[in-house]
């Protein structure tokens, strides 16, 4: 099993589990969230914001990361907050109802 994977199912509570989790469930997500923690371009070429996209069957939706999200453009200020955002809907939010 997945090391996130493992963490949930064996901890007690809600079992959250942290950013370094997300690269046994998502390598390639997690390989561009460290791209991005090291990146010392223009963030404005990025075009990134506080949002990710949902594919739930079959459907895609916007979820914001954090209240009022798909306003709030990604900058090298606020990247590490972006990042651990991102990482926590992937790994908590978004698998919260498979494991209740």
């Amino acid at each position: 099993f997945a090391s996130f994977f493992l963490r949930k199912l064996t901890s007690s509570g809600r079992g959250w589990v942290d950013t370094h989790h997300l690269a046994s469930l998502d390598p390639e997500l997690y390989r561009h969230l460290l791209w991005l923690k090291n990146y010392n371009g223009n963030f404005e070429d990025l075009g990134l914001d506080f949002t990710t996209l949902s594919n739930e069957y079959g459907q895609s939706r916007v979820i914001e990361l954090k209240p009022g999200g798909r306003h709030i453009p990604v900058t090298w200020t606020n990247r590490i907050e972006y990042i651990h955002l991102l990482a926590d809907y992937h790994l908590n939010r978004q698998l919260e109802t498979q494991f209740q």
